[in-house]
């Protein structure tokens, strides 16, 4: 029990250190609360030895953060000993499935959203509705749905470590030499198809990763006021199939006109921040969650901007032409700090 207790006191402090490391809000709603204040004090009480085993993917900037918040808590806890385990994204999912045959996770598991149900329904994830009841865990200023995102069959069996939404990332400088055009916050996708016309005419691509369709149909598919799945999750949410045909459609006509990275090179890469295509000058823009892009900035570039657009999550269309627009929200951010750590 004294394990398990520790285990869930770690993992508060943990998650909200996770977030931060990728660049996110430190939004009390999002990371569990004041919970981190009230447990670092019940933690202390015993000093019976507990090992523990921590795991998470990412980035170099990611480990180098988490790793350093481990050394804090242990020295705060000298009993506990922590042992990290970590690794790209794609590597970490090999590493922990054999893990999970074995019966042998660690006690502390990043989780994501496409393997939570996998794990939970083996038993595999432990249920921490007891420390929520207890308030062991404190989730009194936590939203409800982020609570149920990770629920399974009724038990509580991982916690968010923040909300974000997806994001366009654009390196203004680039374009600016190039004589590239800025997109406005209302773009369209046909706008960032022009985008990728100037860009591939000048040496280079749009995305810095592959537009994963997992993430970006259904996305396209709220832009348009459909959504992917029923409201019970046993059906398809759309009726009609011409939302798919366009948008596999307009993705086909990018990767043909080589606008985006080939599948065989993104078959390459770990999915880290440093191997984002903006990072490594070849892109003038990126694609992912508007947490990463203040570690994704290119150290390279010692003087620059980066324009980062937020995708928003409801119908807009501009009335002239009914196009759909793509993002809402448009922020910018100096590139000076050579170091984003």
């Amino acid at each position: 029990m004294r394990k398990a207790l520790s285990a869930v006191l770690l993992f508060s402090l943990i998650t909200g250190l996770i977030g931060c490391s990728a660049g996110g809000s430190s939004d009390k709603s999002a990371s569990g609360g004041d919970a981190a204040p009230a447990t670092t004090t019940s933690a202390g009480e015993s000093k019976d030895p507990v090992k523990l085993r921590i795991a998470w993917w990412g980035g170099q900037s990611r480990h180098d953060y988490t790793l350093k918040v481990i050394e804090m808590y242990e020295k705060q806890h000298p009993n506990v000993t922590i042992e990290p385990e970590y690794a790209p994204f794609d590597d970490y999912w090999k590493k922990l499935a054999p893990q999970a045959v074995a019966g042998g996770l660690p006690d502390i598991i990043q989780m994501d959203i496409s393997y939570l149900s996998q794990y939970a329904s083996r038993n595999q994830l432990a249920d921490l509705k007891p420390f929520t009841d207890s308030g062991t865990l404190n989730v009194a200023d936590v939203s409800e749905n982020a609570l149920k995102g990770g629920e399974v069959d009724g038990k509580l069996v991982a916690m968010n470590l923040g909300v974000n939404a997806l994001q366009t990332t654009f390196d203004v400088e680039t374009m600016k030499k190039n004589g590239i055009d800025i997109p406005s916050k209302d773009w369209t996708w046909d706008d960032m198809g022009k985008l990728g016309e100037q860009a591939k005419a000048k040496g280079f691509q749009i995305g810095g990763f592959a537009y994963h369709h997992e993430v970006f149909f259904p996305y396209y598919l709220r832009t348009i006021g459909q959504k992917m799945y029923s409201d019970d999750g046993k059906t398809i949410g759309y009726a009609d199939d011409q939302a798919f045909i366009d948008y596999f459609t307009r993705y086909q006509q990018w990767y043909d006109k080589g606008y985006i990275l080939s599948l065989d090179k993104e078959a390459q890469k770990k999915g880290v921040a440093e191997e984002d295509e903006i990072v490594l000058g070849h892109s003038i823009s990126g694609i992912g969650w508007s947490n990463p892009p203040s570690r994704n900035r290119p150290s390279r570039r010692k003087s620059g901007q980066v324009h980062q657009l937020l995708h928003q999550r409801h119908r807009s269309q501009q009335a002239d032409q009914g196009r759909t627009r793509g993002a809402g929200i448009l922020q910018s951010e100096g590139c000076a700090e050579a170091d984003p750590d």
